[in-house]
Order: structure tokens, then sequence, then C-alpha cells
């Protein structure tokens, strides 16, 4: 059988390994080429022969809107997203993508979404976690252990080597990164990253002007530039518009 040409657009080094690894324990399929720049990879994917699977970031610096997607769309067989933002991901199969998966993602998830796409099986959405409440440990409160529910989660706030928790009820803070609570909310498509110290959820918006975000209990937050185009899209697409009149 002739292998299926791969390529990986991504500007995270780690994630880029990560592929890699996973790739190379499938003997049916054969690695092209790996890009960091996407502009170079657009590039070079354009001139060269059609691909079966091209794996791409959809975040990333330089990127904006879906023009660089829909270009790679039509030089692979099948486009596949990855993606650290559920909400984001959600909204890959309108870019006509053929599947996403969410970071971190395990070798069981990559093998099943690659044998689904390969036998042009539907590829699932992840669903979202069973239990709807998660446990940290307070600072302000002698790292007592407090239970947060996901659905009072308003905004998640980066602090240097801690997050600021920001809830209907109070803020707590808590010493972990901001990627770990990435990975812990990613299944949950409420949740949005809108810059790189915020993580809001959307639920809690009261409203948007410009490029800020207005949150209830008066969090306000502003959109960073990498990510406004991807935000500006999520909220066109639930954006009601009247029916012009004749």
């Amino acid at each position: 059988m002739t292998p299926y040409k791969c390529v990986i657009i991504d500007h995270d080094l780690d994630s880029i390994n990560g592929l890699q690894r996973y790739l190379s324990l499938m003997p049916e399929l054969v690695l092209v080429n790996t890009y960091t720049d996407p502009l170079l990879a657009l590039t070079e994917i354009k001139s060269c022969a059609h691909l079966d699977i091209i794996l791409t970031d959809i975040e990333m610096p330089d990127i904006a809107g879906t023009e660089f997607f829909n270009d790679l769309r039509h030089k692979a067989s099948k486009l596949v997203f990855t993606t650290a933002n559920t909400q984001y991901a959600s909204e890959t199969l309108g870019l006509n993508a053929d599947a996403y998966l969410v970071k971190p993602y395990s070798l069981i998830n990559f093998v099943t979404m690659i044998v689904k796409l390969l036998t042009d099986q539907p590829v699932e959405q992840p669903v979202s976690d069973h239990y709807p409440f998660f446990f940290v440990k307070n600072k302000q409160n002698n790292a007592r252990l407090t239970k947060i529910d996901f659905a009072d989660v308003i905004a998640v706030e980066s602090k240097l080597n801690d997050v600021m928790i920001h809830t209907v009820h109070e803020k707590i803070l808590t010493s972990i990164s901001l990627t770990e609570v990435a990975r812990l909310l990613q299944r949950d498509n409420r949740f949005v990253k809108v810059q790189r110290s915020f993580i809001i959820n959307t639920h809690h918006i009261v409203h948007i002007d410009g490029n800020t975000i207005k949150m209830n209990q008066g969090t306000s937050v502003t959109v960073g530039e990498q990510y406004r185009t991807l935000f500006a899209e999520f909220v066109t697409g639930r954006l009601l518009k009247s029916a012009v009149k004749k």
C-alpha cells in the first residue's frame, strides 16, 4: 500500500515533535515536511504535489481569517486542525476541515481520528467533562480545597506563576499555570482564550465594545491582537441580523 503523505504546520515545536512521534508509529503514514512558519508552509505546499493529510494549528502568528486554511484545503485530501481552544475547534468544521485534535491529545485519540479519516467515517466532536466542577487550592484561604462549578467561572487570568479564577461568587488565587487550566477547560466549548493571559466563559459576556469585552461581576478583558480575527468570527457567527425590508 502506498503510504499517505502528511505535512505538519504548527508554530510550537513541542506540538510538532509530539505529532511526529505519533506519525512514526503508523507505518501507513509518511511525514513529508514540518513547518513552524505558516506562510512558508503555504508557499511550498502550493508548489508541491497533492498531499493526503495536512495537520495544522488554527492559532498561529501572521495568520488572519480563513483564506490561509481555504488555500490548504485545495492541496490536501484531508485537512485536520490541531488547537488548544475547544471553542475554535468547534468552528473548524465550518472551515471545511475534516477533523480536529484538541491539545493535549493522546496517541489513542490520534490513531482513532486517523483511522476514521482514512476510512471516511465521521469524526465526532469531543464531549464535555463528565463532572461539572473541579477543585483548586485557594492561596487566599490557607490552601484549602475549593470546589468551583464550570458554569460559575467568568474568566481565568494569568498572574505570573499563579492564576486568578474570577467566579460569580469570588476571586480565587491558585498556584497553577494558565496552560494547566486551559487543559482542564478545553472540553467545554463555553471557554475561549482571548489573549495570552486570559480565558473567558462566553456565557458571562455582558457586552462587547470594539476589542473590549465586559463580563459579569465587572470583569473587563481586551482581546489580544493575535486572537481578534478568530474572536470576531466567533461573534459574527452568533450575531442576529434583521431582515432587509423591501
